[in-house]
Order: structure tokens, then sequence, then C-alpha cells
């Protein structure tokens, strides 16, 4: 979508394997998720050419770490993040890929998760901005609430998170049509 918006994306070869520090944090481990920070802050200085071109993340989880974690940096880290513009991939598209689209809904619904880091960084709205961009009705299941993920705890315990969103699927399940979920979503790996 990007390229036919005509922006040009850079992708580095050595994006794999730098983490946010999320699941360090959740479970107490303070020196951990700085050490993750403190790596995944410094590549991301060098792939942004010192903060001129911004970092588009495509983990809400991670975008909600990342764009939050000021108060755990180190002095030397700070400034670093201070510098850089993070986006998530759902601001990225709503803000500067679809304008540069037209594109035409299909006629079909859509059922959207937005997951809680994409309602505490208030994407939701604008998650719906593009999926009613791309479908003609978007909607958010009325039983929508914590998918009980608790960092990574769902990788391990994933029938916490069947349990939690138990009535959620229920009420999707009565309507469904499309289902988006982010690839990266806790909610794929229930």
């Amino acid at each position: 979508m990007a390229n036919r918006a005509n922006i040009n994306l850079h992708i580095p070869s050595n994006a794999t394997g730098h983490c946010c520090g999320m699941p360090f944090s959740s479970k107490g481990y303070k020196s951990a998720y700085q050490a993750a920070l403190h790596k995944t802050l410094t590549q991301m200085w060098d792939w942004s050419e010192q903060g001129k071109y911004p970092i588009v993340i495509d983990t809400t989880s991670c975008t909600h770490t990342l764009k939050t974690c000021g108060d755990d940096l180190t002095a030397e880290d700070k400034v670093i993040w201070d510098q850089l513009t993070l986006l998530d991939g759902v601001e990225f598209l709503h803000d500067h890929v679809l304008p540069k689209l037209k594109l035409h809904p299909v006629d079909e619904e859509v059922i959207l998760h937005p997951n809680c880091s994409a309602r505490k960084l208030n994407l939701d709205a604008k998650m719906h901005a593009i999926a009613k961009q791309c479908a003609k009705n978007a909607v958010v299941p009325f039983a929508l609430g914590c998918c009980a993920f608790a960092g990574d705890r769902g990788l391990t315990h994933p029938e916490l998170t069947a349990s939690a969103t138990e009535k959620e699927t229920a009420e999707i399940l009565k309507k469904i049509t499309t289902v988006i979920i982010p690839p990266t979503s806790p909610a794929r790996s229930a």
C-alpha cells in the first residue's frame, strides 16, 4: 500500500531479533527490560539516521511500550528516544498512506478487535476509519474486553485469552463475515 501511495519504505535486513522489552517489564525484570530497550532504541537510532526518518512499528503492544517507556530509560537512551518519531502501523496507514490512495470499499462487514494497547494509544478510531475505507461496514463487538494476554502470558497460557474472549468470540461467530486481526496480534495466538 505504501508503494501505491509513493511512500518509500526501508525494512532493515537486521530488523528481526529486536524487542521492546514488554515481556520483561510485565514480569518485573527491569534490567532485562532496560537492556532490550537499549538494544532496540540504539538500532532504531541507526535505522532512522539519527531521528531523520520515522520508525513504523507493526505490533501495537510494542508501539505502546516504546512510546511510554521514557521513565524507565537510562539518561543516554532517553536522549535517543526523545529524538525518534515512532509510529504504529495504524497511525502510518491512517495518517500517511490512505490519504494518498483512492480505495473502493468492498460490500462486506468487517469486525475489528482493537486491543488494549490500541485503545490506550487512542488508535481505535483510526483503525475503524481504515476499515471503513476498505469495507462498507466496520464494527467493534459489543462484548469487546480485555483479551487477558497479559504481556506475553497468553503465549504460555492460551486458555486465559480463550476464556477472557469467550463472549466476544460468541458474538462474532453469530455474525461472522470477515475478521481482521492484526498479523502479530495476541488474539491470533489464541
